[in-house]
């Protein structure tokens, strides 16, 4: 009885899992025109796609797409960017009211200019290096296919005729290339007046970066997040934008990772992307070692953004930010180069060890979004018995100009754990960046007394599962915590953002100095995985501030109107989402529940809910 029970509910929830369920596909009309199809499955597609909007119930929109071996490649990574836009168009929509539509309203017309000659001229140089080299490089191979999956995203979206010869032109608007060059707009907003002359009436005064050696105002460019009438007037971080954590316990990896962002950046869409891309456009038949990959992103964002990768080569990618300090070496940066979004991607189809994706990733140096990255090789992990062997942890900082990488897999070895917290971790990349300045008068950009470092290093031996893991990186106590005080305050006086979990909004700015600043920002999320997720794909996801020790993040008590697509207030649980293994070889029937056998619950999850394929977890 009690079976046939589990059965029915199972029925139930999969035939409402199956009303939400999109699918859809893109298929050849005529030579080189493409359409879409819903629904009826065509093994002779280019693409596949399935989409899930669980935004208001989970928080996340699950997005899978796939395509097809049997065709040219060109071909189908434009069609999986034609499938994006269709499946996520409403989102995409949200997140740019939300979010981009007032970008060049808020910035003075001429620098949204020169932000449109800049993209233009490199997205002009990467298509003239990637079609003379395409066929011997397989990195510039890479970039063309992320240019033609972006001018599918594009087309699709601003309503363009669908011809598989499109390319994609940098001019107006400009909207989809603000969204995936987000993370490279911090650079690039920094660097335009270095690299062109002020003129069309922009005075220097207003326009001019400080570029004096040794600036000491580590807060020179943060700003509010969102303005008085709620539009987010610049894309900005505060000072800090991630905190992560890898843990080596008991013959077992655990990874996690919160993200620091805008608050109104909160529509996540978990992506699954199986591209079967082969290595160069050649005849070889060698394909990609990164063909399947997970990551958590955004509407309209062909990357992660949050830089969270789990890789069907064995890799797991993830990244913090790092801000420029240092005006100085911005002139390093180069139009001529590639993005660090799309050198991310390509290392991640690319790449089948630690190393080797360093190697990838280190071309072309924008010097934009400059990030701390580290990365595990799960392969190296399991055929040495689940323990750290050399090679199994690569971490690799970029800065304008300049790239350090070693093998740390001693270090989480030796210490057990390896924490990143926006500051770097490399005395070369310090020394670039001129952190000596600020050490002197705060411990925020001081690698061993970092307020996130010493929480890290007190409470990582709590780890011992994903559920502890999630704690960790929700983590904010800041009342209670004498590790969140801010010792150079006048008085002294506990924090929010001096926390694993930032919360800005709860910052009282009169009693703080200039880095530290009340907005709209902080902790949007957290992710975490293990060994056993990472080979499964599965991701431990929740959505939104952190709520156990301060109060539940609501737009109603801010006093402005809740964002498109957004609820009003963010108290969602931890979930996981099982996407298909492939929608290429799905059976007719494969949606259709089917019973038998034990009901099984991971003992990872202290409670698991069956509902449309996500597990939701109490921890």
């Amino acid at each position: 009885m009690f079976l046939c029970t589990v059965c029915t509910v199972l029925a139930e929830l999969r035939q409402s899992e199956a009303r939400r369920l999109k699918r859809l596909h893109v298929e050849l009309d005529g030579n080189s025109s493409l359409r879409i199809v819903y629904d009826l499955y065509n093994p002779q597609a280019l693409a596949w796609a399935s989409f899930k909007d669980a935004t208001l119930q989970e928080g996340w929109a699950y997005l899978h797409i796939e395509t097809n071996p049997n065709f040219p490649d060109e071909l189908t990574a434009y069609a999986a960017g034609v499938l994006e836009a269709e499946a996520t168009r409403s989102l995409i929509s949200k997140q740019i009211q939300n979010r981009y539509s007032k970008y060049c309203s808020n910035l003075q017309r001429v620098t949204c200019k020169r932000i449109g000659r800049y993209l233009q001229k490199q997205v002009n140089y990467m298509y003239r290096r990637a079609l003379s080299g395409r066929k011997k490089s397989a990195f510039w191979n890479q970039i063309y296919l992320l240019l033609k999956q972006f001018t599918g995203l594009n087309d699709h979206f601003n309503g363009a005729v669908l011809q598989s010869g499109n390319r994609f032109n940098a001019s107006e608007p400009l909207t989809m290339m603000i969204i995936n060059w987000e993370g490279d707009l911090l650079g690039i907003e920094q660097v335009l007046p270095m690299i062109w002359p002020v003129r069309d009436g922009i005075t220097k005064k207003s326009s001019r970066i400080n570029t004096k050696r040794g600036s000491r105002i580590p807060g020179l460019y943060v700003r509010d997040s969102r303005s008085e009438t709620g539009n987010s007037s610049y894309l900005s971080l505060p000072p800090g934008h991630c905190s992560a954590l890898i843990k080596y316990v008991d013959d077992n990896i655990y990874i996690g990772h919160t993200s620091w962002f805008d608050y109104d950046s909160m529509i996540r869409i978990e992506k699954k992307y199986d591209f079967a891309f082969r290595l160069r456009d050649d005849a070889s038949p060698s394909m990609v070692p990164g063909r399947r990959l997970v990551m958590t992103s955004y509407p309209g964002c062909l990357y992660s953004l949050d830089e969270f990768y789990l890789i069907g080569s064995g890799l797991f990618v993830m990244e913090t930010t790092l801000d420029v300090f240092d005006q100085w070496i911005l002139r390093r940066c180069r139009v001529k180069s590639v993005p660090t979004w799309m050198r991310s991607m390509a290392a991640n189809r690319l790449s089948a060890s630690g190393e080797e994706w360093v190697r990838h990733f280190s071309q072309e140096n924008s010097g934009t979004y400059n990030n701390q990255y580290m990365i595990v090789d799960f392969n190296k992990f399991e055929t040495n018995g689940r323990t750290v062997a050399d090679d199994v942890l690569w971490v690799v900082e970029q800065m304008p100009g300049t790239f350090v990488s070693r093998d740390l897999s001693s270090v989480l070895r030796g210490k057990g754990f390896f924490a990143s917290f926006n500051v770097p971790y490399f005395e070369e990349i310090r020394k670039i960046n001129r952190l000596q300045d600020f050490e002197a008068f705060t411990t925020f950009y001081k690698y061993e007394t970092n307020p996130r470092k010493l929480i890290f290093d007190r409470d990582q031996d709590g780890v011992e599962s994903v559920s502890s893991m999630m704690n960790l990186m929700r983590y904010n106590d800041y009342k209670n915590d004498n590790l969140s005080t801010c010792g150079e305050c006048k008085p002294p006086t506990r924090v929010a953002t001096f926390a694993i979990a930032a919360r800005a909004d709860l910052i009282d700015l009169e009693k703080h100095p200039i880095y530290i600043f009340k907005g709209l920002s902080g902790a949007t999320d957290a992710k975490a995985i293990d060994f056993n997720g990472f080979k499964r794909q599965r991701i431990a996801l929740v959505n939104g501030p952190p709520n156990e020790n301060v109060p539940t993040f609501s737009w109603n008590d801010t006093g402005l109107p809740t964002p498109a697509g957004h609820p009003d207030k963010f108290d969602f649980p931890i979930v996981i989402h099982d996407f298909e293994e492939s929608l290429h070889d799905r059976a007719p029937d494969e949606s259709q529940t089917r019973c038998g056998g034990d009901v099984m619950i991971d003992d990872e999850v202290d409670e698991k809910i069956i509902n449309n394929n996500t597990s939701r977890m109490q921890v």
